[in-house]
Order: structure tokens, then sequence, then C-alpha cells
């Protein structure tokens, strides 16, 4: 999941693009243990960095 493509604000500071994702992938930990409690999940920030923009993606999967 691309998270620009879903929040397309550009006042959005990097920090704050980090923040949201960060909170996006903790949501998404969350859903994943209460939907599922009995399959264990990996959720990661897929980042790549440049001095103008952040692009930030999330990747999630089941571990095992």
């Amino acid at each position: 999941m691309e998270l620009p493509s879903l929040f397309e604000h550009d006042d959005l500071t990097k920090q704050e693009e980090r923040l949201l994702a960060e909170f996006l992938a903790d949501a998404r930990r969350g859903w994943l243990l209460l939907k599922y409690p009995e399959r264990k999940f990996v959720v990661e920030l897929d980042e790549n960095n440049d001095e103008d923009s952040i692009d930030i993606g999330l990747t999630f999967y089941e571990d095992g």
C-alpha cells in the first residue's frame, strides 16, 4: 500500500508523513491481531527518501 496515493496533501512535512505512516502501520498491526489472533504478521514501512519528499509504503505479510 503506497501512502502518498492515499493522502495527497502537499502541506504535510516529511515528519508529518512519517508520523502518519507509523500510525497506519500500528493500526494495521492491531487490526490483524484482533482479526487473526492465532496468526503472526509482519507490518513494515518501506521508505524512499530524497531531499524533496518522502515516499512511504506499507507492507504486511504473514510470518511463518
